[in-house]
C-alpha cells in the first residue's frame, strides 16, 4: 500500500494502475507525474521529472492542459495555492484524489448544430464505445465544422441570389 503524502488516503498500487490504465496515454503520463511528485505545482513536477519539450515528448508544454482534463474527471484535485519553488509565483498545487475518473455524460447542448440523425449516431457510438470517446469527439467537431461550412455556403448563395434580384429589378 502506498500513502498519498498530502491527504493521507491509502491507495494500493493496484488502484493506481487501475486508474492510470483507464486514462488516455497523455493523461496517464500527467497522472503518473502527480502520483509520483505530488502534491506539487505543475512547474515543480516538470522540474522533478526533468521534462523538456524535446526529451519529455512534449509533456512539459501540455501538462497544464492534461491537469485540467484530470481535474474535470476528478482524478486530480487542487490541494491548495502556494508559491512555486521553481517559478516563485503563487500557483495551484495538485494532488491525486484516489478516485477513478468520472464518467462524462453526453451533453445534448454540444450538438445543437447537428442534424437529429447525426446526433443519434453520435449518442449510439458514445454508449457503445466508451474507450473511443476522444475519437467520437473529433467526429462531432468535424461534423459541426461541415455543418457550419454548409450553412455559410447557403448564406453566400442566398446573398448572391438576392444581389442578382436587386440588380435585375433596378
Amino acid at each position: 500500500m502506498t500513502t498519498s503524502p498530502s491527504n493521507g488516503q491509502r491507495n494500493s498500487t493496484a488502484a493506481y494502475f487501475a486508474i492510470r490504465d483507464s486514462l488516455p496515454a497523455r493523461r496517464a503520463e500527467a497522472y503518473t507525474l502527480v502520483y509520483k511528485h505530488g502534491p506539487a505545482t505543475a512547474a515543480e513536477m516538470v522540474h522533478a521529472a526533468e521534462l523538456t519539450s524535446v526529451g519529455g515528448r512534449g509533456m512539459a508544454g501540455n501538462l497544464h492542459a492534461r491537469l485540467n482534463e484530470l481535474l474535470e474527471q476528478d482524478v486530480v484535485c487542487v490541494s491548495g495555492v502556494r508559491d512555486c519553488r521553481v517559478t516563485g509565483h503563487s500557483v495551484n498545487e495538485y494532488d491525486i484524489t484516489g478516485r477513478g475518473p468520472k464518467k462524462r455524460k453526453l451533453n445534448p447542448a454540444r450538438f445543437t448544430k447537428l442534424s437529429k440523425r447525426s446526433l443519434e449516431h453520435l449518442r449510439d457510438l458514445w454508449q457503445r464505445y466508451p474507450e473511443d470517446r476522444a475519437n467520437i469527439e473529433r467526429i462531432e467537431w468535424l461534423a459541426r465544422a461541415d455543418y457550419e461550412a454548409e450553412e455559410q455556403d447557403r448564406r453566400n448563395k442566398w446573398n448572391e441570389n438576392r444581389k442578382r434580384q436587386l440588380e435585375a429589378s433596378s
